[in-house]
């Protein structure tokens, strides 16, 4: 069955994008998928809801492999939680909801001779917190976005 819709003026089409502010921002754990890799590999995707100090907020995914398992140990400490990553297996559903901060930054990004802005995400520890988070960040998380 083909989706169904119907076409958007460019100022909607526009205004539907949200680039976020790049710098610190605030995150929230929303859930995870467990399914497998192009190469077969098992793969955990990690959503995570963004939020930039303008309240602009965006569902970023983190794709994790076993390869790349460093990944959970950064997230991990983000959350306090590092201690947690020397304890495999990681059971993702033990942190949904929790918080903590990362710092984000647009890459210009090329796939298929199209060249796009991709969003990354580095996790930030308490300690990364306390001496690059502004205080504007210090107010309490309110993950309140209106759809």
């Amino acid at each position: 069955m083909a989706f169904s819709y119907e076409p958007m003026s460019q100022d909607d089409i526009d205004a539907g994008f949200q680039k976020l502010k790049e710098g610190i921002a605030k995150f929230k754990f929303v859930d995870a998928e467990e399914t497998m890799s192009k190469k077969g590999n098992p793969m955990l995707v990690l959503n995570i809801r963004v939020t930039d100090p303008d309240n602009k907020s965006a569902v970023y995914k983190e794709y994790v492999v076993p390869a790349n398992s460093w990944k959970i140990a950064n997230f991990l400490s983000a959350l306090g939680k590092r201690e947690d990553y020397d304890r495999p297996p990681f059971e993702w559903r033990n942190y949904q909801g929790q918080t903590g901060f990362c710092k984000i930054k647009y890459v210009e990004h090329e796939y298929q001779s199209n060249k796009s802005l991709r969003l990354e995400l580095s996790f930030l520890n308490p300690e990364e917190e306390k001496n690059e988070m502004p205080d504007a960040m210090n107010a309490e998380f309110n993950d309140d976005i209106t759809f």
